[in-house]
């Protein structure tokens, strides 16, 4: 694939409730990674990273686990709304309006707390929401969203671009392209790039927007222009 780097970002879960929980053991997740270095014969560098599921009731211990290991890069990823897990309590709890609204305010909060590199797939919810709902109106919650760009923006947190959305029925990225164009207006200097497992239809926005996806062997390139 001509990758020079990847970067395994294993999950780091604080709340008992969660089927992950305890499951960490980041002593043998270095040795397995150490492994891995030594099988790659330096044709790539194997980084070590993890996926936080932050709720701000852990954002102590979170902070504590974030000091005492030194990771090459840590995603931010909003998980559980008030406790409730996002892809089926906060559902059952809330109505649709209501647990979007949720949602993005805790997105938001793990954006503010500063503590990672990026915040990961920012609009999971839209996967839930249309599974449940069967529809999902991102320019309902346009406010919402741009309050967790800014919060980024203000702690120097980065978007992960997560594709796993491409493969179901909110059938685009986490985020999608329309908000990384915007948090590109916003001042964003990033250019991330996600690999996907096929080479997806291309499609492109005009210039006038800032942002291209471009189709590169396999691969889809978000270029800021």
């Amino acid at each position: 694939m001509g990758l020079s780097y990847i970067c395994p970002t294993e999950h780091a879960d604080f709340d008992p409730q969660d089927n992950g929980y305890g499951h960490l053991n980041v002593e043998a997740y270095s040795r397995e990674l150490a492994v891995c270095r030594g099988q790659s014969n330096g044709q790539i560098t194997v980084l070590q990273g993890i996926e936080v599921d932050y709720q701000p009731r852990f954002g102590a211990e979170i902070k504590d686990f974030l000091a005492q290991h030194t990771f090459d890069f840590v995603i931010g990823s909003t998980h559980y709304v008030e406790g409730l897990f996002v892809a089926n309590a906060l559902l059952d709890a809330y109505d649709p309006e209501t647990v979007c609204h949720r949602y993005f305010e805790a997105v938001r909060q793990t954006a503010a707390s500063g503590l990672f590199d990026v915040v990961g797939h920012l609009d999971l919810i839209k996967r839930h929401a249309i599974r449940r709902w069967g529809r999902f109106d991102r320019h309902r919650y346009a406010d919402e969203i741009e309050t967790v760009l800014q919060a980024a923006l203000e702690t120097g947190t980065g978007l992960e671009i997560n594709t796993s959305g491409l493969r179901g029925g909110a059938a685009e990225t986490f985020p999608g392209l329309e908000t990384l164009c915007r948090y590109r207006k916003l001042g964003a200097r990033y250019s991330p790039w996600a690999p996907t497992p096929t080479a997806w239809q291309t499609w492109e926005k005009t210039s006038t927007t800032g942002c291209r996806w471009r189709k590169q062997r396999g691969s889809r390139t978000l270029s800021f222009l």
